[in-house]
């Protein structure tokens, strides 16, 4: 016979987890519900029978399956780790979970909760041991600045917005196109003599390795222009890029990359919108 307390925690797992397989379900819509075996194919790792039921919510899934779903959508790695962590040390409380570098980069800030179901206490009080541990064991290690901090002392960059081609968006195969991003200095130090730099590729877009930015004092926003030509081959097509000096070093370590992820097919599904038009010029070589 089974006690109402065993039940009942059986329960709250299930749910847990059914709300978890959600988060990843809305992920994917959000670039265009590709199927399950171009997601394995742009991966590479994991198969599309286990990607599949991380979405479908039957069992928890482990990180190496939840990081290749969420990478090949196009999601924050980081900010899916913290979730992932926390639910693990909620559903087994026992078992030793092995800290990844990268956790510590965001800390409290990028470890937000977006559904309710995600806001019980235990889940809060979870992020919240794991982060003030691995920030404890960092600092032991590490004085001083870390390898997050930027280049350039009171350097920041914010992200405004797409202007061209939206996440999600569907190219023709070998279509060439613009994507345009904005991003604003929100920092204090002069932006002169930058790029982005191509940091990296899923799914035989062709795209430039470098794209200049022009000088942006503190406080102004600019357009970066990328020319890319999408893969041969229906599937998704993800690039990202990481801001670099004129010495080609990283500016912002810590900062998440910009990026495009379009969705390649034979054929659109319905009229090309206008952002989308196929450009004349000639795409940088990648």
């Amino acid at each position: 016979m089974i006690v109402p307390e065993q039940a009942a925690d059986r329960d709250t797992r299930r749910y847990l987890i059914a709300g978890f397989a959600s988060e990843l379900r809305d992920l994917r819509e959000a670039v265009g519900t590709p199927s399950f075996r171009k997601m394995a194919g742009s991966s590479g790792v994991i198969s599309h029978t286990t990607l599949h039921e991380a979405a479908g919510g039957s069992r928890f899934p482990s990180w190496e399956t939840t990081r290749e779903f969420v990478r090949v959508c196009g999601g924050d790695e980081r900010e899916w780790r913290a979730k992932w962590v926390a639910l693990k040390t909620e559903l087994s409380p026992d078992e030793a979970i092995v800290p990844l570098r990268e956790e510590v980069a965001r800390v409290v800030n990028e470890v937000t909760v977006k559904r309710t179901w995600w806001t019980r206490g235990r889940i809060a009080i979870a992020v919240g041991i794991v982060v003030a541990a691995l920030v404890a064991g960092f600092s032991v290690y590490h004085f001083g600045k870390t390898p997050y901090d930027p280049l350039y002392s009171g350097d920041f960059s914010r992200f405004i917005t797409d202007v061209t081609v939206p996440d999600g968006a569907e190219v023709v195969v070998n279509e060439t196109f613009t994507k345009i991003w904005e991003i604003e200095n929100g920092g204090t130090v002069l932006w002169q003599g930058r790029a982005m730099r191509r940091e990296n590729s899923v799914g035989g877009c062709q795209a430039p390795e470098r794209v200049p930015i022009g000088t942006t004092p503190p406080g102004d926003r600019v357009k970066i222009t990328a020319i890319v030509i999408a893969g041969s081959e229906p599937g998704i097509c993800k690039v990202d890029y990481k801001m670099v000096d004129e010495r080609n070093q990283v500016t912002l370590p810590g900062s998440r990359p910009i990026f495009f992820i379009v969705n390649v097919v034979t054929k659109l599904s319905g009229p090309q919108p206008a952002h989308m038009a196929p450009t004349t010029a000639n795409p940088a070589a990648p």
